[in-house]
């Protein structure tokens, strides 16, 4: 800090009195200086704010405005059966998301070729043996049976069993006396497989549901 009443040999003597109003000075021009700069940038954001491009609507580009392409999905029937009753699959091609491809679906239509054929015969509940017990009370079997009319038929579509009962889904488990155990290969035609599928349930009574792997769409249902 400078002294007051110190003699410099450039200039005349500084009192008190001197030094305050010069250091007031010093401050109101450097506030003066913030200011301005500060009211600088601000400026130059307006601008820039200002100048920034606005879209071009596609009429004017030249490049059309496509948008996002609608598909139409087709109405597919779940068939309702009862166990030894059997389902008619066919396929239908359906749109796959916005990319416009189509994809193959599982259902039961009669207007539409047959690729195969799947029944429910019958159905068998145990409480397992004294080495494996269900968790839920029984293990159910339902037998089921699938002749392929085509060649390559997991090529075609693919489609899965779960048993649905008191509001909840069972996937198919492991349960003893059982046997064969209905285990799917891909098959050609006049080819078929069967056997038993087990359930770990609460109860003797629901629906075997047969969905389109793909699409989570139900294509039969047997009440049993």
């Amino acid at each position: 800090m400078v002294s007051p009443g110190r003699a410099y040999p450039w200039g005349p003597t500084l009192t008190k009195r001197t030094v305050q109003v010069l250091g007031a000075a010093v401050v109101a021009v450097v506030l003066v200086a913030i200011g301005v700069m500060a009211g600088k940038d601000l400026n130059r954001s307006q601008q820039r704010s200002e100048q920034r491009p606005t879209p071009t609507p596609a009429s004017r580009t030249g490049f059309p405005d496509e948008g996002i392409p609608t598909t139409t999905r087709p109405t597919v029937t779940v068939a309702q059966l009862t166990i030894g009753q059997t389902a008619d699959l066919a396929i239908v091609e359906v749109p796959a998301g916005q990319t416009g491809a189509v994809a193959p679906m599982l259902t039961v239509d009669a207007s539409r070729p047959t690729i195969a054929r799947m029944a429910a015969t019958k159905v068998k509940a145990t409480t397992g043996d004294e080495f494996d017990r269900p968790e839920r009370g029984l293990y159910l079997g339902i037998y089921v049976k699938l002749l392929s009319l085509v060649d390559g038929l997991a090529s075609k579509a693919n489609g899965s069993l779960y048993v649905a009962m008191r509001g909840h889904r069972y996937e198919p488990t492991y349960g003893p006396g059982f046997e064969p155990a209905y285990e799917f290969n891909d098959l050609n035609a006049g080819e078929a497989i069967e056997g038993w599928l087990v359930f770990d349930v609460p109860d003797r009574h629901g629906k075997l549901i047969a969905v389109d792997s793909f699409e989570g769409t139900k294509v039969a249902v047997w009440t049993f």
